[in-house]
């Protein structure tokens, strides 16, 4: 997994390449990682052939159905892994040894996605009065965020961690993303109302980016929006998202990212207090 990091705070993710699909699932286009695609297909190869390999030999594909332990739940399954490894977790540093904790944390991923291979999980920084942070991430795809509760509400007792569902607001700080820092101070946003009742539409402007990086600046949105709404905001009262570099003309109606929550609470709290005609349909 590739670790981002936020300034000032350091959190390691599962799966950046995964943004990709999360952002086409959230309505806009994404590249899917090719590697992770050509592994699916050599893991679904292998299969097909060792099925015909075993049948051209003389053994039955599959055992009789009433010898077949029954399959475990993988909810069950990952939370008994992640108690199983909770000393290793609790004590990584993202400078220590990083091909121990990427093997480590490759472990988790794959538990994770056996759940549902669209989630996605990070862990806070250093331990804050004994207590780590873990989050488990719907990577924005509203159709998953019953998966992420059942994953926070199945949560073993860990004294040492606080178990939360999608990303929350983070104090503000630059993204870096591949190599580049985003500088948070100069990115900005547009604000409308959406057609879709009840929601927000967002341009986003990101400095030194074009529109050849698409893929790439759709995952950058939406971490910056993620962070300075929460995820789950961003999901539910979010309805159209676009990405653009700071030479788009409609820059000249956005404000800087850092006035966006106040600006977004207060149309949620006006609508709250003055409900429209559509909000019923919401509810």
């Amino acid at each position: 997994c590739q670790p981002v990091r936020w300034s000032p705070d350091w959190k390691s993710t599962g799966g950046q390449a995964a943004r990709g699909a999360r952002a086409s699932g959230r309505g806009l286009q994404g590249a899917a990682s090719p590697l992770r695609a050509r592994r699916f297909d050599t893991i679904a190869f292998m299969k097909r052939f060792s099925i015909a390999l075993l049948a051209s030999l003389g053994f039955a594909a599959s055992a009789p159905a009433s010898s077949q332990a029954p399959a475990a739940d993988p909810v069950g399954a990952f939370w008994a892994w992640f108690v199983a490894n909770e000393g290793r977790l609790f004590q990584f540093e993202p400078d220590r040894d990083p091909r121990l904790m990427a093997q480590l944390f490759d472990q988790l991923e794959l538990r994770l996605h056996r759940i549902d291979p669209g989630l996605a999980f990070e862990f806070s920084g250093a331990p804050i009065d004994g207590v780590r942070e873990f989050v488990i991430s719907a990577e924005g795809v509203r159709a998953l965020i019953p998966v992420v509760l059942r994953v926070q509400r199945e949560a073993p007792d860990l004294p040492r961690w606080r178990i939360i569902a999608f990303r929350q607001r983070g104090r503000p700080g630059d993204l870096e993303w591949n190599g580049e820092r985003i500088a948070h101070a100069a990115v900005r946003v547009a604000v409308g109302v959406s057609d879709k009742p009840g929601m927000l539409d967002l341009i986003v402007f990101l400095p030194g980016r074009n529109d050849r990086e698409q893929g790439d600046n759709i995952s950058i949105t939406y971490l910056l929006l993620d962070n300075a709404l929460g995820e789950f905001d961003v999901m539910t009262k979010v309805g159209y998202i676009e990405a653009v570099g700071l030479d788009d003309d409609r820059v000249k109606d956005s404000v800087p990212i850092a006035e966006l929550p106040p600006m977004f609470d207060a149309f949620y709290a006006i609508r709250q207090e003055h409900p429209g005609p559509d909000d019923a349909s919401d509810k």
